[in-house]
């Protein structure tokens, strides 16, 4: 028999991009992470602190479970509207001229804009999710008067939502959040397959003519865009979201990760939003954000980099950046994996990552040498051999040299 895991936390603070998700979650005990938004909590529990009890954390984790189950829905109407889809690439680059709000011509607005059925099927599952959500929510919130769900978009692992609350006691208060739906994988396939077509028979010129559309549409985004959809379509055919850093497991290992590495709060003025909570029940996946306005913005970008990681959804889609904040936690994965290198000696190490993230700190040249020689100095005295291995393997990263052959 397998071991029985308590929880996902500290495997996934433990590394990223993991191969075996769907064997650990078969393992695990706990299937969430993190915590539901702190003042979302202090509603229910009226300010108390001390009736911030893992009961109340199941009743808000099983009512929104259930709002999931109606949303879910749609992913059969989507499957059955794709077959509606108009064979002719005029109609669709019609469709997306009229799309003022999006930035690049997918399959969902064709679906939004051209079927009936559709759209008819998406208002009535977003009305029984809001009533099913605002029954569980009243009955332990007494002076709640709505919650309104609105569709923010959708990619192919995941459809957004902006959750708002209106309170009947102008006192109250929830900030909006970000309700994270996770796509089958099934229909993963079939938005890939279907964007690959498409995106292929378009020609370069018209791209270049059409307005509305984003990097993705230029001549050497389209390849990337294209690479990208047939990793995606080969990882959800192998049901294998995880080598991609896609779907519920990789996107909670990821946000794991990088809160614990990162060594401090990490807040969306740092160029992120790490999401509180995720569900990773096989059949109601979904997360919880904090939803991210006009009005903010990031004092500085993200530093990946320094933790041996590469955004790559992030550097591509535009979509998944508000004012210089990162709102997508898909896609991440290890510099070396990503430049197609041997695996990286910084990426789930704590002393490594440290040592990466100081050196990122040190702006001039002379600073970063001297902090380097002090390392491999100071690796000499070291007691602990798995430490020394350890800060010889990432000054060995870091310079691109062979410095294991110091000692």
């Amino acid at each position: 028999m397998p071991p029985v895991i308590h929880s996902f936390t500290s495997l996934f603070r433990a590394g990223i991009n993991m191969h075996n998700y769907s064997i650990l979650a078969a393992c695990t005990k706990v299937k969430t992470i993190g915590k539901m938004p702190k003042d979302l909590l202090q509603v229910v529990s009226k300010g108390d602190k001390a009736k911030y009890s893992s009961e109340i954390g199941n009743y808000l984790n099983q009512s929104f479970k259930d709002t999931v189950k109606i949303l879910k829905e749609m992913e059969t109407v989507e499957k059955q509207a794709f077959k509606r889809v108009p064979a002719t690439n005029s109609k669709y680059l019609d469709i997306v001229h009229t799309a003022k709000t999006t930035k690049k011509p997918s399959l969902q607005d064709l679906l939004k804009f051209e079927d009936d059925v559709f759209r008819e099927r998406q208002t009535e599952c977003l009305l029984q999710a809001e009533d099913l959500l605002m029954k569980k929510l009243s009955a332990v919130i007494p002076d709640l008067k709505n919650v309104i769900l609105t569709p923010l978009g959708e990619g192919n692992f995941k459809q957004a939502y902006k959750l708002s609350f209106e309170f009947n006691t102008s006192g109250k208060k929830v900030a909006p959040m970000v309700l994270g739906v996770f796509r089958d994988e099934t229909l993963s396939v079939s938005i890939a397959e279907l964007n690959i077509k498409f995106m292929r028979n378009i020609s370069n010129k018209t791209l270049a003519d059409t307005e509305q559309v984003s990097i993705n549409l230029a001549k050497k985004g389209r390849r990337i865009f294209l690479r990208k959809q047939h990793k995606m379509l080969k990882s959800a055919k192998s049901q294998n979201y995880g080598k991609y850093g896609h779907g519920a497991y990789a996107e909670a290992n990821n946000t794991e990760y990088l809160r614990y590495m990162s060594g401090h709060r990490v807040t969306p003025k740092d160029g992120i939003v790490l999401s509180d909570f995720y569900c990773l029940e096989e059949d109601t996946p979904f997360v919880i954000s904090k939803y991210i306005g006009k009005s903010e913005s990031a004092e500085h970008a993200f530093d990946f980099a320094s933790l041996g990681l590469s955004h790559e959804d992030f550097n591509i889609n535009p979509n998944n950046d508000i004012s210089g904040i990162c709102i997508d936690l898909g896609g991440i994965v290890p510099t070396s994996m990503a430049k197609k290198e041997k695996a990286s000696s910084i990426v789930g190490n704590k002393l490594g990552t440290r040592i990466s993230k100081q050196f990122s700190r040190l702006k001039t040249k002379e600073e970063r040498e001297k902090y380097l020689e002090e390392l491999i100095d100071s690796s000499s005295k070291q007691k602990n051999l798995l430490d020394r291995k350890d800060t010889l393997n990432a000054v060995e990263e870091i310079l691109g040299t062979r410095l294991n052959e110091i000692y």
